[in-house]
């Protein structure tokens, strides 16, 4: 029986998130001190532009879903419309190796914000740095508010 376009997507989907996770392991190993290059921010970065690149694609959200019921973490208590990142963050690191619960939940929201306004995945950390703390980024998404220089570029 071949193998569906979509299955093909979700096994190049698994072999990314397995390689952003042994990379940002690896990288904890070695105590990389910038926050463009430490653990965390190359998890963002990675993941960041890896779930962009298969949210946007048709058919993205079958692929992440299906990784998330598969792994058995699918979240009872929110649906994927409107929490894209979320469930992406959970298709990439079922098992919380780099990140716990409330970083999946805090990098969906830094997420959802950057990419709100386009922010490529080689920017994000510093976007992420220039638009405040994780809460203030919260109440703007939450506001629809966008940062002042948005439709200026």
């Amino acid at each position: 029986m071949p193998i569906s376009r979509i299955g093909i997507a979700t096994a190049n989907f698994e072999d990314k998130a397995d390689r952003i996770i042994a990379d940002a392991l690896r990288i904890q190993r070695t105590g990389a001190a910038s926050p463009f290059e430490n653990r965390l921010g190359f998890f963002k970065t990675e993941a960041y532009k890896l779930l962009r690149r298969t949210i946007t694609a048709q058919g993205g959200h079958t692929i992440i879903t299906s990784i998330v019921r598969k792994m058995d973490v699918d979240p009872s208590h929110i649906f994927y419309r409107g929490n894209e990142f979320h469930y992406g963050l959970l298709a990439i690191d079922p098992h919380f190796d780099v990140i716990d619960a409330k970083g999946v939940s805090r990098f969906a929201r830094q997420f959802a914000y950057a990419h709100k306004h386009d922010v490529p995945a080689h920017l994000l950390i510093g976007f992420l740095y220039q638009s405040g703390s994780t809460d203030e980024i919260t109440r703007k998404l939450q506001n629809n508010t966008f940062e002042p220089w948005f439709g200026k570029v």
